[in-house]
Order: structure tokens, then C-alpha cells, then sequence
């Protein structure tokens, strides 16, 4: 997983000036969720802030991986449970 977020983070050297970063996690009513470039649902909930940031790191380092078909399915499932 570190290695996946040593290569995110040599990325975002290479994002143009006007590129916006947005937070990606978030506290609605109360539970932390993450949000993901596939999509604009969030996923969660989480208890905390810490857990959310967590799952969010995972998340990354499971795409970093997987082919888009089996992100997509992930994403899907993960998007029900919650």
C-alpha cells in the first residue's frame, strides 16, 4: 500500500496548475465517508475520520491494482452495503 501512495503522490506533481483537489473525505449527519473518482456517491459509513481515511488509503491501493472490471464491481458493492 505505501508504494501505491508514494506513486499517487509523484502524480500529483505532474497536475496542471489549475487542477482543484477536493477533500475526499467527509462528516454527513454525523458519519465519515470517502468519496472516489468512479463515482460521486460516498462510500461509508465509517465511525471516525481515521477510519474513513483508512478504508479511503485501501481503496487507492486496491485500484492501483485491479483491472477497471473489477473496480467497477468492488465500487458497486461497496456503494450497497453501505
Amino acid at each position: 500500500m505505501l508504494e501505491a501512495l508514494k506513486t499517487m503522490r509523484k502524480r500529483e506533481s505532474y497536475l496542471p496548475s489549475n487542477c482543484v483537489r477536493t477533500e475526499r473525505i467527509m462528516c454527513l449527519n454525523g458519519d465519515w465517508y470517502f468519496l472516489t473518482r468512479e463515482s460521486c456517491t460516498p462510500l461509508g459509513p465509517y465511525l471516525n475520520k481515521r477510519e474513513a481515511a483508512k478504508a479511503a488509503l485501501d481503496y487507492v491501493a486496491f485500484a492501483a491494482v485491479a483491472d477497471e472490471e473489477l473496480i467497477s464491481r468492488c465500487y458497486a458493492y461497496l456503494a450497497d452495503a453501505g
